[in-house]
């Protein structure tokens, strides 16, 4: 699939999505200063964006309420600040079904951020999904730890049969396990970059 100039030109910037995020205010907000707080923290090997031999397009399909997409756009963002070779733009994936379809993961979701990297003619180079595996795979570990040491939680996806004060409990809990793995994921996501520009340069 090729993304057209145009339709990268209607991409907002991470300032843009930054700036319509924190004045929404709420959780997204907390999550998205969270990010910044954490990736602010970490040493993060900039060099394989920096050797690219010319400056990379990356397009990415996100809506504002993804916890995923607080995440990671702001390491895309530390990326292409501190490089110098990626032009980021970003759509809401909503508005560009077309686009998103065409790179579902596991073949069937329409999980975000999805992180397009394309050459100068708009051809897709490679592209991330939401989030590498190895993220998924150990808070899904750490969630059933969770719910293990916890019975007054219930089980999984029982949250509606739970009082209101033990959904909050929970959310905390959540919150708290997302942000203990926070460091692993940025470097996570940082590698999964890497290797996609290693391929595409």
């Amino acid at each position: 699939m090729l993304i057209d100039e145009k339709r990268f030109n209607e991409g907002t910037t991470y300032a843009e999505y930054r700036d319509r995020i924190l004045n929404a205010g709420g959780i997204m907000k907390e999550l998205l200063t969270a990010s910044e707080s954490a990736l602010a923290k970490e040493q993060i090997d900039v060099e394989p964006f920096r050797r690219l031999p010319k400056p990379m397009r990356v397009l990415v399909l996100s809506e504002d309420w993804c916890g995923d997409c607080t995440d990671n756009l702001p390491i895309l963002n530390r990326l292409a600040e501190e490089s110098g070779k990626l032009e980021v733009r970003i759509l809401p994936r909503d508005e560009h079904l077309d686009v998103m379809d065409h790179y579902l993961k596991n073949g069937q979701f329409r999980s975000i951020p999805l992180i397009l990297f394309l050459d100068e003619g708009g051809r897709v180079l490679g592209d991330l999904k939401e989030r590498p595996d190895s993220v998924t795979e150990l808070r899904a570990r750490l969630r059933q730890e969770l719910y293990a040491s916890r019975p007054d939680f219930g089980e999984p996806g029982a949250y509606a049969e739970l009082s209101e004060e033990k959904r909050v409990e929970l959310q905390e809990a959540l919150l708290a396990m997302r942000e203990e793995t926070r460091p692993f994921a940025i470097q996570e996501v940082v590698r999964e970059l890497r290797e996609i520009v290693e391929r595409a340069g």
